[in-house]
């Protein structure tokens, strides 16, 4: 209940910053101004937790077969292969435990690594 009472007055201070910011650009004959918002919260980040990142896969593997290597992991969102890697973004989080798991497992003589990417923040 704290964090959203917190959450909830970042959000007036940022609506009443936004306001006075146009309050002033009205008057004067001035560009207008950037307008510099606080960090977003928490909730407004995008989910990170749900992608692996896949490496050391055959050369030339299709995303098909991409999809049908990790078909038993879950519901895919997005998939995209370059040469021998590829990052896969699952519909749940549930379903990154499943892909980690295949590490070590071979697919056509080559031993694939799945770990989790490093997004920047």
């Amino acid at each position: 209940t704290a964090e959203r009472g917190r959450a909830a007055q970042l959000a007036r201070d940022r609506e009443a910053r936004v306001r006075e910011l146009k309050r002033v650009e009205a008057k004067s004959w001035l560009p207008p101004a950037v307008v510099l918002l606080p960090p977003p919260t928490p909730k407004e980040v995008p989910d990170q937790t749900r992608s692996v990142h896949v490496s050391c896969m055959p050369k030339n593997a299709s995303e098909a077969q991409v999809r049908g290597f990790f078909a038993t992991c879950g519901v895919f969102s997005a998939i995209r292969v370059i040469g021998k890697t590829a990052i896969i973004e699952f519909a749940s989080s549930e379903s990154v435990s499943k892909a980690l798991a295949l590490t070590g497992t071979v697919w056509s003589g080559s031993k694939v690594r799945v770990t989790a990417p490093n997004f920047p923040n």
